[in-house]
């Protein structure tokens, strides 16, 4: 019997190899809070790939020069690229964050007339807000499901960070005060 060791840096990964598939597996794919198994499909054929071999899986700190995982992210993000037409969505955010709201459309007519909070500014039509450090475009309200969902669920730009990972990453990119 071959032994492998499956290194990550997501402790929801390691958690789930290490525990969680085979419940998983046996409540249909759902959950402890009956909700579906994200990415369902990686791990159906992680299970297939590990039958005959013994695995074990450990978990690492991302980005603090483990070589497997630092090679093993340099070609997610290569496959990214390749296939970043598969990921309009992520693209699509700037266009979209602010359609249709009807408080940010206000608020952009406010700051073009010097009545609006000082940090905004209006460029491209859009509202973004001036953190000290960037510019974070403004989200409208009817886009922050969409936004979190997305930036927590989504396969490849989200791969489920958790509260604090998916907080810090709409903070940095998105938005500001979440």
């Amino acid at each position: 019997m071959f032994r492998i060791v499956i290194i990550s840096d997501s402790k929801y990964v390691v958690g789930a190899i290490e525990n969680r598939l085979t419940v998983w597996e046996n409540n249909g794919w759902r959950d402890s809070k009956g909700k579906e198994v994200q990415n369902r499909e990686a791990y159906e054929r992680l299970i297939e790939a590990k039958e005959g071999l013994e695995a074990r899986s450990i978990h690492v700190k991302g980005h603090q020069g483990h070589r497997s995982n630092e090679q093993a992210d340099w070609a997610a993000k290569e496959e990214l690229r390749r296939n970043l037409l598969k990921c309009g969505a992520v693209g699509s955010i700037a266009g979209r964050a602010q359609e249709g709201d009807e408080n940010l459309r206000r608020t952009i007519e406010a700051v073009e007339r010097g009545e609006g909070p000082k940090r905004y500014l209006v460029k491209g039509g859009k509202l973004w807000c001036d953190n000290g450090k960037a510019l974070l475009l403004v989200v409208g309200d009817n886009q922050k499901e969409f936004l979190l969902q997305l930036a927590h669920e989504h396969p490849i730009y989200g791969a489920h960070q958790g509260i604090k990972g998916t907080r810090k990453k709409l903070t940095h990119d998105y938005w500001e005060g979440i």
